[in-house]
């Protein structure tokens, strides 16, 4: 018998690189599915996207000491700096600011693995813009708000409005395409307008609550972001107006009247 029939064994495969992101895809909000890839496949993916593209070799070994948790949010951005759409509203990743000097992709990489540990609710946050957006908003937004990483004073509100990362997709990039970054720019400004210093993240967590009262409305209201996440009324007057507020929109429908319905959670004072 031959001394290798005595020897029982597996030999390790090594991990393939797994994409998340490919093909023809429509525009518009969308739920990508869950990220499931290994750390091995992860680690496998960033290599095979490096090798694509030398100009980020050099933050491999940075990148893969982040915690694994936000491995999947370096190979997504890797992969979205990879990617060139055939639209004229294209964003190159790659292309040097002469600025700074560097690209997009080689700014957002050199900044990942220091916020993993300072900030790591803002990769929180941009993980829920990937998971939620065409490739064209996660790009746009990843331009025009990578500030949100170098700022951990704004990681209670990053937290508190991640739950709107969704509905504030469906609200402002659905809809077909216009040949213009005017979609995108309506989703970040809305971010960027109730990321404020003067908001409160305790008002932000009740947007979520608010948004499903009116949609569930039969009439058609304008609510004023900004001026319900920054108000300084009581945060147990506005739970306890939100509340009735059902029943008091059922009321001024039925007498066909308006309601500025901001106004009304913060100012109310007759509860009962």
């Amino acid at each position: 018998m031959s001394w290798s029939n005595k020897i029982i064994g597996k030999i390790s495969e090594q991990a393939e690189p797994v994409f998340r992101f490919g093909g023809w895809e429509q525009l518009g909000a969308q739920v990508r599915p869950k990220d499931e890839r290994s750390v091995e496949q992860l680690y496998a993916t960033i290599d095979a996207l490096a090798e694509r593209n030398p100009s980020v070799k050099e933050f491999v070994k940075d990148l893969k000491s982040m915690n694994p948790k936000y491995l999947g949010l370096a190979a997504d951005t890797m992969e979205l700096g990879s990617r060139s759409e055939m639209l004229m509203t294209n964003i190159d990743m790659n292309k040097v600011s002469p600025q700074t000097g560097k690209s997009l992709l080689q700014h957002l990489l050199g900044i990942y693995p220091k916020a993993s540990k300072e900030n790591p609710q803002a990769l929180d946050f941009a993980q829920e813009v990937i998971n939620n957006t065409d490739t064209l908003t996660s790009k746009y937004f990843l331009a025009d708000l990578n500030g949100i990483f170098e700022v951990p004073q704004a990681a209670k509100h990053l937290e508190a409005l991640k739950p709107m990362i969704k509905p504030i997709a469906e609200a402002t990039i659905n809809g077909g395409y216009l040949g213009t970054f005017e979609k995108q720019k309506n989703f970040v400004n809305l971010i960027n307008g109730i990321l404020t210093p003067q908001a409160k993240p305790e008002k932000i967590s009740l947007l979520p609550k608010l948004c499903e009262i009116v949609d569930k409305a039969k009439g058609t209201y304008e609510i004023i972001l900004n001026k319900f996440v920054q108000s300084n009324a009581p945060l147990r007057q506005v739970e306890q107006n939100l509340e009735i507020l059902p029943r008091v929109l059922q009321n001024a429908e039925k007498q066909g009247k308006s309601i500025d319905i901001v106004d009304f959670v913060n100012n109310n004072v007759n509860l009962v």
